[in-house]
């Protein structure tokens, strides 16, 4: 598959935010020691980035209706770069918190515009397939990055992790403003009003839900499970940071394939096809999960497969479901894009403060968590209304 310029910018763009949110919580303990604050001050960076990337989420719907999506993406690298610059230099944790908020709020920019400017393309077929790359890196940054950034913690200065980032932020910024074409759909006589309205037509579709609630939900299960699960390993297998970083790398490694196969799955049997597999999958995941919890929540070889399993379900649920949810009203797609990962980050923010009330010492709850999750997304896909 020929790499246009213009995908590399966004995938650069999405690795931007996902890296900003993973690669520097192995230096959360080096953060807290270097501004003499506890450890659940620092975690206070992590709340903030959630908070503003739901705003940035948001909001980015109605900017790209005013402004437009090329100029939209620019304007929230900016930020996000000013961001990232505040937390390279900050002397202590309150200019640092207002970093990690810009952060969010800029950098989340890039991921939902970039889906709405991937479907701009005539070719279906292109557009599953453009979509694949954004969800190998959707699974490839989180589970590499904090590989990468416990080795920056135990080798170098946490400062070099925001560094990294602000070298990213610069170099995407340059490739969005040279090779993403401006959105020739920007004003047409665009309301306030009349964006919220579109807000409340997507979530009053069941059409628009079936397929734009799959990666928001299987999202935050990754988020709940990931939340208890570093705790869980050291408890029970004695895991040390970096082996825990490079654990959550190799597990992860076979769902980058994920996305490949579902396209020719796409291709060959269409995306309601496809969609139905990953549902099925889901419930003999969840199912397992569960069983696998109570009886052999000991054994690091059920554990891992179970895991291989799911990121495998992740990533083909990313993959085809942006695709159709984003067709259903294609007027629409910056919109649509935009509540659809709104979806996502409230889903991870909701999930992870769950994860904080279940015990470190078991798995249980979080499979119970995942199989009501997987209930709620079969009975919401299962009764959509037929494609008109």
């Amino acid at each position: 598959m020929r790499l246009n310029p213009s995908l590399i910018a966004i995938a650069l763009s999405d690795m931007t935010c996902l890296a900003s949110s993973d690669i520097y919580t192995p230096s959360m303990p080096s953060i807290a020691a270097g501004f003499g604050v506890s450890s659940s001050a620092v975690q206070g960076t992590i709340t903030l980035f959630m908070l503003g990337s739901i705003l940035a989420a948001f909001s980015t719907g109605l900017i790209c209706a005013y402004i437009g999506e090329k100029k939209a993406m620019l304007c929230g690298l900016v930020v996000g770069i000013v961001g990232i610059a505040i937390c390279v230099f900050s002397h202590s944790l309150s200019w640092m918190l207002f970093g990690r908020f810009l952060q969010g709020a800029g950098l989340a920019i890039g991921p939902v515009v970039g889906y709405s400017v991937l479907q701009e393309s005539t070719d279906r077929r292109e557009v599953v397939r453009n979509i694949a790359v954004l969800g190998v890196i959707l699974i490839f940054v989180p589970s590499f990055a904090p590989a990468l950034g416990g080795f920056i913690a135990q080798h170098m200065h946490w400062r070099h992790t925001f560094s990294i980032l602000l070298c990213m932020g610069f170099l995407s910024f340059l490739l969005v403003l040279c090779f993403v074409r401006p959105d020739s759909r920007r004003g047409k006589d665009v309301r306030f009003g009349e964006t919220l309205k579109i807000y409340g037509k997507l979530l009053t579709s069941h059409r628009y839900l079936a397929y734009a609630l799959f990666t928001p939900l299987v999202y935050g299960v990754e988020w709940a499970l990931l939340s208890v699960l570093p705790f869980y390993m050291h408890h029970h297998f004695e895991f040390q940071p970096d082996q825990y970083g490079l654990f959550l790398a190799a597990i992860a490694l076979p769902g980058m394939l994920a996305p490949k196969i579902f396209v020719w799955g796409h291709e060959k049997k269409g995306s309601d096809w496809c969609l139905s597999v990953l549902l099925i999958a889901l419930g003999v995941f969840c199912a397992g999960f569960v069983f696998v919890s109570i009886w052999f929540g000991k054994s690091l070889l059920f554990i891992s497969a179970l895991l291989i399993f799911y990121y495998f379900i992740g990533g083909g649920a990313f993959t085809i479901s942006i695709e159709r949810a984003l067709d259903v009203f294609p007027e629409h797609r910056s919109i649509a894009s935009s509540m659809r990962s709104t979806m996502v980050v409230v889903a991870a923010s909701s999930s992870a403060f769950y994860a904080e009330l279940m015990p470190d010492d078991t798995l249980v709850w979080s499979a119970l968590f995942m199989a009501g999750v997987g209930v709620i997304l079969a009975i919401t896909y299962l009764t959509r209304p037929a494609t008109p």
